[in-house]
């Protein structure tokens, strides 16, 4: 951001082009920013001048914008010479035999480290943080093989996508916090969701489907414990006999659960008592709701 004051300037020295009966301004404040817009406060002593104003501005903003870009072109050359100057300094320092450890310890950032030809691995290895790599412009990939875990690249500002392409597992991922939901987005299949160690319970709420969880390795038993229906369930390739066996167990009934005026009756009931069978038939199953 860049602020410019005038006061008690001359029409005439901010533009070639004065309009008429508006000779003075008595205060002028200029605010300019990277994307050269200008905000505009003036004061003006003759009220005759107020319907010249807009003349004035245009031929205002052409000149004052004009000299802005020559301050800020002048500034940021200034600081690309500047950093020009220090990426040579630490190439001639690497070139006599200094390793990454020595440079840092000279002072040299991460980003004039990675322009020299210095790799995350040995930046991490030097002392480096993740979050100073990552802003230097190493990615996840790069992070990873450096030996930043899951937990730390999350930490640092990676989404599960990157973290995802840079080879992290779900389980991984599951290990760093990531939620269910975060990773099927992402790609990861029910397999993988249940090798990570998530419940059945979890993948639905992430939007998978019976079908799917079903193929993965879920039993029928997880799956009513979820919430699924028997007409869910039967939709998804499961037997009749396997559902109504499951149902009525739970229930204590020898109902056809597959009808359309059963399929619903009792479900909340069916899941709780379907998990309280889960447990007493194995008490160390560890299942996650």
């Amino acid at each position: 951001m860049m602020r410019v004051a005038f006061t008690g300037a001359r029409v005439s020295e901010l533009s070639n082009e004065p309009p008429p009966l508006f000779s003075h301004v008595a205060h002028v404040n200029v605010q300019h920013d990277a994307e050269f817009f200008c905000f505009f406060s003036f004061s003006v002593r003759n009220a005759n001048a107020r319907s010249h104003l807009s003349t004035f501005l245009v031929a205002f903003s052409r000149n004052m914008l004009a000299m802005l870009d020559r301050i800020y072109s002048s500034l940021l050359n200034r600081r690309l010479r500047s950093s020009h100057a220090v990426a040579a300094a630490a190439a001639a320092q690497r070139a006599t035999g200094d390793d990454a450890r020595q440079l840092k310890a000279a002072g040299f950032g991460a980003q004039t480290m990675k322009q020299v030809g210095f790799s995350a691995s040995e930046l991490a290895s030097a002392g480096y943080k993740a979050p100073k790599l990552k802003k230097a412009g190493f990615d996840a990939f790069s992070l990873r093989a450096a030996g930043f875990d899951a937990r730390k690249l999350k930490a640092t500002g990676f989404k599960v996508a990157a973290l995802q392409t840079a080879g992290f597992t779900a389980s991984e991922l599951a290990a760093a916090h990531f939620k269910a939901t975060q990773l099927k987005a992402a790609g990861f299949d029910a397999r993988s969701l249940r090798d990570a160690g998530f419940g059945a319970a979890e993948l639905r709420i992430a939007g998978a489907d019976a079908a799917e969880m079903e193929a993965a390795g879920y039993s029928i038993e997880l799956l009513v414990i979820a919430g699924f229906s028997p007409r869910q369930l039967l939709a998804a390739g499961l037997t009749g006999d396997a559902i109504n066996a499951t149902f009525n167990r739970a229930l204590g009934t020898a109902k056809d659960w597959t009808l359309p005026q059963n399929a619903r009756s009792s479900l909340p009931s069916a899941s709780r008592r379907t998990l309280k069978l889960y447990y007493a038939n194995d008490p160390s199953a560890g299942y996650r709701r």
